[in-house]
């Protein structure tokens, strides 16, 4: 399926990639002051850290809610609670982890950006974002500036949210934001892509074109950016580059497309099912069930998916469809 010939603004995998397959995870010490933090907590955190960046979503939150539970004040327990929440879909927690850590964070410095603040709005913003809420995401996301005026990643999503926006002062706002996101970074291919796409909002074919040129520079892998130029050229009358440029991105779209989707389906299938496990760990079984459903819709022909969902069913009082899960997984390793 082609990108459509309207560039259109998504909260894209930026999002996830940064709050969740790529987060940063601080590694600064915590907030509350050192002879507050009990031994044991820091042990906690340390494993609720390397669970999360493992993907393990269900022991992450064991450890880090250990580790808040025997130091409240413990900031970075709060945040990496809201980072686990936010990975696992659980947005209305996350918000509330988040705040917490906010409101358990050190008096800003006097001088100089407030990094722990910083950090935490942003999280709350992408958050708010996730679920659904522009006006909670763009407080939260100017209160990160506003705390750390160097957060390009907020700097972005701020860009990106205003730019969805049809007024004239909002557009030049945004264009603004990205411009500055992708002149501080050459190789920030997200932000280009999007000023991009501002700019063509705004009827600048010219400034479009500059702006996915750049993103190409960064990331020439970018298939949306690709798309976009080729088009943008054809509006301007450069007519041979622009035809080059679309039958190369038809070139890269085939090449290795089943491969590639049927990667994507299983990684997205384990992130279903750890979903899933997360939501029945937090009390709300019943939310569960979309995400094992979803995963086995993904990859239906991947044994390890449907012994994960065998497990979870069973863990769902769903015995029925965990047998026939398990049924399937046995089939699906036998004919390997």
């Amino acid at each position: 399926m082609r990108p459509t010939d309207r560039p259109i603004i998504v909260l894209s995998l930026a999002i996830i990639a940064a709050l969740a397959a790529g987060a940063v995870v601080p590694r600064s010490a915590p907030a509350a002051p050192e002879d507050a933090v009990p031994d044991a907590a820091r042990e906690h955190l340390a494993a609720g850290r390397e669970h999360f960046e493992r993907g393990r979503l269900v022991a992450a939150k064991t450890e880090l809610e250990a580790a808040t539970g025997l130091a409240p004040g413990l900031v970075d327990g709060w945040y990496l609670l809201g980072l686990v929440f936010t990975r696992g879909e659980r947005y209305g927690r996350a918000v509330e982890a988040f705040e917490r850590g906010l409101a358990e964070a050190p008096a800003a410095p006097t001088t100089g950006p407030d990094r722990t603040r910083g950090k935490l709005r942003y999280s709350l913003g992408i958050a708010q974002l996730r679920r659904g809420d522009d006006a909670a995401a763009e407080k939260a996301l100017r209160g990160a500036l506003a705390a750390d005026d160097g957060l390009a990643p907020a700097r972005v999503e701020l860009g990106v949210l205003l730019g969805r926006r049809a007024a004239a002062p909002a557009l030049e706002e945004a264009e603004r934001l990205l411009t500055a996101a992708s002149d501080a970074d050459e190789d920030d291919a997200r932000a280009a892509y999007e000023l991009g796409v501002v700019a063509a909002r705004r009827g600048d074919d010219a400034g479009s074109v500059a702006a996915w040129r750049r993103c190409l520079a960064a990331n020439e892998g970018h298939l949306e950016a690709r798309y976009a130029l080729g088009r943008a050229l054809l509006r301007t009358g450069e007519t041979r580059e622009g035809r080059a440029t679309l039958a190369e991105w038809t070139r890269r779209e085939k090449k290795d497309r089943a491969g590639r989707r049927a990667a994507r389906a299983r990684r997205k299938a384990s992130e279903m099912l750890e979903r899933a496990s997360l939501a029945i760990a937090d009390g709300e079984p019943a939310a569960a069930i979309p995400y094992v459903e979803r995963a086995l819709q993904l990859a239906p022909d991947d044994a390890r998916v449907q012994r994960g969902a065998a497990e979870l069913w069973t863990r769902l009082g769903r015995d029925d469809r965990a047998a026939a899960a398990a049924a399937e997984a046995a089939r699906l390793e036998n004919h390997r």
